[in-house]
């Protein structure tokens, strides 16, 4: 769909994510805000609390739909893209956006409310000492605290003469 009704315009640096994780080479890690790219990325285009409030269903959605009627021909005239939320087009964007948020809560992003780590994790911040070898599997474990410790345990920590260390601090 969005090739079909929207790649006629979106091309070079204004193409679309075809997906919700479509980074469409942009790097996250290492990018500039110059980049004309970031624009129309799948951090903007996409709203996983709010399906139905993503950018991609409402630019080329009609006012008249509750859109924002961005698309326009080079004469700046309003281009039709989308007339009404019954499209199936419109239909498939929103199921696509809908499945995203659904997935979304049932995993849980590390900063959302019930976010649990990976096993994976647990095991090894048992094996570092930073979480109790005993702790049972269905625990409720804080990832922001369990992380602080495990990186304020590489912290120097100086010997002193009278056999004691000093605080720990960075």
């Amino acid at each position: 769909m969005i090739d079909r009704r929207c790649g006629g315009c979106h091309q070079k640096t204004a193409i679309l994510p075809r997906s919700l994780s479509d980074g469409r080479g942009i790097s996250f890690w290492n990018f500039s805000r110059d980049d004309p790219r970031l624009k129309p990325s799948r951090h903007i285009v996409f709203n996983l609390s709010r399906p139905e409030k993503s950018l991609l269903l409402l630019a080329p959605l009609a006012e008249k739909a509750g859109g924002l009627e961005l698309c326009r021909d080079p004469k700046g005239k309003p281009i039709g893209v989308l007339t009404t939320t019954a499209d199936p087009d419109y239909q498939k964007l929103l199921a696509m956006v809908a499945a995203g948020k659904d997935n979304m809560e049932r995993i849980k992003r590390f900063d959302m409310p019930g976010f649990q780590p990976r096993p994976e994790y647990v095991r090894e911040m048992k094996r570092f000492g930073i979480l109790a070898a005993g702790l049972p599997p269905d625990s409720q474990i804080d990832a922001y605290a369990t992380d602080r410790k495990y990186w304020q345990s590489l912290w120097y920590r100086a010997i002193l003469a009278t056999g004691k260390q000093t605080a720990a601090g960075p």
